[in-house]
This record gives C-alpha cells, structure tokens and sequence, in this order.
C-alpha cells in the first residue's frame, strides 16, 4: 500500500511496463528491529524509489524516498542504460 492505496508491485528487472511500479532492483538493510527495503522502480518511464520499513506487516506498506540524492543518482543510472 502507498498513501493507503493499493499498488501493483512487480519484479520486472528489465524495466517492462507489467506493474505499476516495476521494481528493477531491491537494496536492503537488516537492523535488530527493523528494516529498510529500497524498491528501485520504473513508473511509467519515470524512476521511483519506494521503501518498506514494515515488520511482518500485512499490507506492506511503502512510502515514496524523499531523499534527493538517491532519487538523483537511481535517475542518472537509469537514463544513462
């Protein structure tokens, strides 16, 4: 879920447009708590960072990564393919 919305997510590693959000690649980081899984996503050509720091939640719910940094450097990768 995102915004409270239900979202089609899919691994889709050469970017195809079979979800909403097509995940390209997944980064991941394992605390004693929680976590912090990174969806590196293509919407609609368009690159979007999703994360899900959820704990065995169910919907899993994700936000959209505000950081502009990483938005900058996943865009600059994925237009430069």
């Amino acid at each position: 879920m995102l915004n409270k919305k239900i979202i089609k997510v899919g691994y889709s590693p050469l970017g195809k447009n079979d979800y909403q959000y097509n995940v390209v690649a997944i980064a991941n980081e394992n605390f004693k708590s929680w976590h912090n899984t990174y969806l590196f996503c293509l919407m609609k050509d368009k690159s979007v960072i999703l994360l899900d720091q959820s704990k065995n939640a169910n919907p899993v719910m994700v936000k959209v990564v505000k950081d502009k940094k990483l938005n900058k450097d996943f865009s600059k990768i994925y237009t430069e393919k």
